[in-house]
């Protein structure tokens, strides 16, 4: 995932994962099966949350995906393919797919989480192309 780290405060995302405008600061999304413990970054689609798995009591990166992220059933079907195959892969560079699902008319998935700074970053620190 590419999403930033940053210190920055990202906008707090309702139940239903649409942004909150003067909503009340701090708000965390309720997901069923999860703990939410705090932002980790916010990309085109949605935003991330560093997150407990309940059920096994793991840590996650999960991504919530905006209702702006589908804008057709063509993209719906492209990201249930792309979470499918995702989910298949195993490979030590590639993070695992656990669950994904719809909570309130929220997509959503849970990934393993890679603690470290953003890919963006380390390329810029280690002069990559």
């Amino acid at each position: 995932m590419t999403e930033r780290r940053d210190d920055a405060q990202l906008p707090p995302i309702t139940a239903e994962g649409s942004e909150e405008g003067s909503g009340a600061a701090g708000a965390m999304p309720q997901v069923e099966g999860y703990q939410i413990v705090e932002p980790i970054g916010q990309g085109g689609m949605g935003t991330v949350w560093r997150a407990v798995q309940l059920s096994t009591r793991r840590l996650v990166a999960l991504k919530l995906l905006g209702k702006g992220a589908f804008g057709s059933e063509k993209a719906r079907a492209r990201f249930d393919r792309e979470v499918e195959l995702t989910a298949r892969l195993q490979h030590p560079n590639v993070a695992r797919i656990y669950d994904s699902g719809l909570h309130q008319g929220v997509h959503y998935y849970a990934m393993e989480l890679i603690e470290g700074i953003p890919l963006d970053e380390y390329v810029q620190q280690q002069n990559l192309t």
